[in-house]
């Protein structure tokens, strides 16, 4: 209905430019109901086909790139994952229950039998922190590709004297001896009696 309703909209907001927003999709609406089969399914497959379209884009891979990894999952969630279909098979299919049944299981577990689902936690948690690090890494590409224009390219200027102030008082190493906070601080206060 979407590639429909766009051709459609245009065409009925130069015909008829009194209607409001609310009017105009109710009438379309309308519109898309009283169509033949034959022509929605047209209308269907050219969807289709621009959906597919975009998903064969080389900017889904970027994006999916840039998706932060599985969230690491707790031990009895690892747990609950390898039991749950013997307890949605002893109550039916009845979720709820299953779920309470399980965590009631859980909570009166030993510490010998979780551990072994503790470990594959832990275990999990490394999968999660080695991806996230291997995300946030920049790629080696890049690095090697930004070189200077030409040698001896001067660094871009301060955007103002403050900047240009505080510059040279943080490369000088005067304040080092301050953590970072401290020195910013400082900083703003000898800017101030400038």
């Amino acid at each position: 209905m979407f590639i429909f309703s766009e051709e459609k909209r245009r065409q009925l907001q130069e015909e008829r430019p009194e209607l409001s927003e609310s009017e105009l999709t109710r009438l379309l609406a309308r519109m898309w109901n009283d169509l033949s089969e034959k022509k929605k399914a047209k209308y269907k497959a050219r969807e289709a086909a621009l959906k597919a379209q975009s998903e064969r884009k080389p900017g889904g891979e970027r994006e999916e790139r840039g998706k932060l990894p599985e969230s690491p999952k707790r031990a009895e969630e690892i747990w609950q994952q390898s039991v749950i279909g013997d307890y949605l098979a002893r109550f039916k299919n009845d979720r709820v229950k299953a779920l309470k049944a399980m965590e009631m299981t859980w909570n009166n577990m030993e510490k010998k039998e979780k551990l072994m689902w503790i470990k594959k936690a832990a275990e999990d948690q490394k999968r999660y922190e080695r991806e996230l690090s291997e995300m946030r890494a920049p790629p080696a590409a890049t690095n090697s590709s930004k070189k200077m224009k030409f040698q001896g390219e001067p660094k871009k200027p301060p955007m103002n004297g403050y900047q240009k102030f505080s510059q040279e008082l943080l490369s000088n190493g005067e304040l080092n001896h301050l953590p970072l906070k401290e020195r910013m601080v400082e900083i703003g206060s000898r800017w101030q009696r400038i």
